[in-house]
């Protein structure tokens, strides 16, 4: 025998102790896992109910991470279907499409400019602030979707205006086109060569201005006081020398009380004048709530002027304030324009703040509506809580065809109103209910592993976070929506007479 096979003989027998403990150590091993640690299932409970109890908890522990990675599933279908989309269309159209539906892709020109003077803040009190900030925001909105280009600058934003916004919407210092200076007062922005180019508005003067001039600046006066102060604008017009005019109202239509307009409805109403051919008439028609008018004359012709008898208030009319809120393209706008114009819009453009009125009655009683619609877009979180104040009835609705936007409700919605609005009825509304049972949404939904919303699950929603009622209907075919402010307007009536009949106890007690 070699040396070299000995020394391998050496080591193969060396090495079958080695492999003989190895074995004995992992058959050991092999023992002792499978000897589990009893179960002590606690007493008097079965153990089918012990599992369920057991997996219970085991999905209470998973479920942040299952969502998690849900709803990253769903944001790479909604991509990939964007993709698909840009794929089709081909990049320049779909991004020409997006953009046309938004907003204009080209405002004309008009000459016109408008300073809102906000020099008042020290005469307001902290709701009255608040107030304003939501009428500039609504200027905003207005001045964005506007077909004509007129022009539009804050002076003195300062003080409790701007600390509002700092709290509320701090997204204004990104708002194109809308300077808010905040250390220019009306009378430093004023060139004092060109004053007969300036008009400061106000409802205490007899000189009506009967069209706006090119080249010519119009101030509002920056302030809601209920009419406590008494003619501010016109004495500060006169202490910086400048004319001063107000709007034709009183030739077109009646308005109920004083001919005084809030700050966003002029500049509102002067985006309207250029966009209905300058006729003053259909303007006031389409910005003016029906609460401000008493009856109003044909559209292009003046009214007959207001008597005091015409100015009184209808008797019985009950108002009250609606606010609805859900995903961006969930179908709020259509709802409310439905119910409160009687049309379908084709077109979508996503709302900043849009406000419109609708009479109701229900039960016998005659109630004027304010529904007051908000953006769903994460970009406007900090602008929406603007419209929540004095809130009657809050709306949260979700669309049938999207599973997300009820995601939403639960995680993002009931959080927010119960925040802002403690203690304010909630009604749930599930839009868009035609498409449930539409082939080709079926269809989207499924590539996404996905499927339309159903009613069992939209009211589990509306049991968790504790609505009043859970409602479908569809804008498109108009079948529930009556029913839904129907419904809305009741519970804003036993919510207004709870709290009085609570003022009532205290007070004379």
């Amino acid at each position: 025998m070699s040396e070299e096979d000995k020394v391998a003989s050496t080591d193969r027998v060396a090495d079958e102790p080695k492999a003989e403990t190895h074995k004995r150590e992992h058959e050991e091993g092999d023992v002792q896992e499978n000897k589990r640690p009893k179960v002590e299932i606690p007493e008097g409970m079965s153990k089918s109910a012990w599992k369920k109890l057991q997996k219970r908890k085991k999905w209470e522990e998973t479920k942040p991470q299952y969502l998690a990675e849900k709803r990253e599933k769903r944001k790479l279908a909604r991509q990939r279907r964007k993709e698909r989309e840009q794929e089709e269309e081909g990049e320049q159209n779909y991004h020409q499409m997006r953009k046309s539906k938004n907003l204009p892709t080209e405002q004309k020109a008009t000459g016109i400019n408008f300073i809102m003077d906000c020099e008042f803040d020290d005469l307001m009190n902290d709701k009255e602030i608040v107030s304003l900030s939501s009428q500039i925001a609504r200027c905003y909105s207005a001045k964005r979707h506007c077909q004509y280009e007129v022009g539009l600058e804050i002076s003195s934003f300062n003080k409790n205006l701007k600390e509002r916004f700092e709290k509320a919407v701090s997204q204004y210092k990104l708002w194109k086109g809308l300077p808010f200076k905040e250390n220019e007062k009306l009378s430093d922005i004023i060139d004092e060569t060109q004053k007969d180019k300036y008009v400061y508005l106000t409802a205490d003067t007899n000189e009506v201005i009967e069209q706006l001039e090119p080249d010519t600046t119009y101030i509002i006066g920056g302030i809601v006081d209920k009419n406590r102060h008494k003619k501010l604008c016109v004495n500060k017009a006169k202490e910086l020398g400048l004319k001063v005019g107000r709007l034709p109202i009183d030739k077109y239509i009646k308005m109920n009380g004083r001919q005084v307009l809030a700050t966003s409805h002029v500049y509102e109403i002067a985006c309207k004048w250029f966009e209905n051919d300058k006729d003053w008439g259909k303007a006031f028609n389409e910005v003016l709530p029906p609460r401000k008018i008493k009856a109003h004359g044909t559209l292009s012709e003046p009214a007959e002027p207001a008597t005091e008898s015409s100015v009184e208030p209808e008797a019985n009319q009950l108002a009250r304030k609606l606010v609805i809120v859900g995903d961006g393209a969930c179908g709020k706008t259509c709802l409310l324009i439905v119910f409160s114009k009687g049309t379908f819009p084709e077109v979508y453009v996503p709302t900043v703040f849009e406000n419109y009125v609708a009479d109701v009655e229900v039960d016998g009683r005659k109630v004027e509506l304010a529904l007051w619609d908000t953006a769903g877009q994460e970009d406007y979180d900090r602008l929406r809580p603007l419209s929540y104040p004095d809130s009657n009835v809050i709306l949260i609705c979700f669309s049938v065809d999207s599973p997300d936007s009820l995601d939403n409700v639960l995680e993002k919605w009931i959080s927010e109103v119960l925040h802002f609005c403690q203690g304010v009825p909630i009604i749930l509304v599930g839009c868009k209910s035609d498409l449930r049972n539409d082939p080709d949404t079926i269809e989207q939904l499924r590539q996404q592993q996905q499927q339309p919303v159903s009613s069992s699950e939209g009211q589990a929603v509306a049991t968790k976070i504790g609505t009043q009622y859970y409602l479908e209907c569809s804008a498109r075919t108009g079948e529930g929506v009556k029913e839904v402010f129907e419904a809305a307007t009741r519970a804003s009536l036993k919510t207004k007479e709870k709290k009085e009949k609570k003022k009532k106890f205290y007070r004379y007690t």
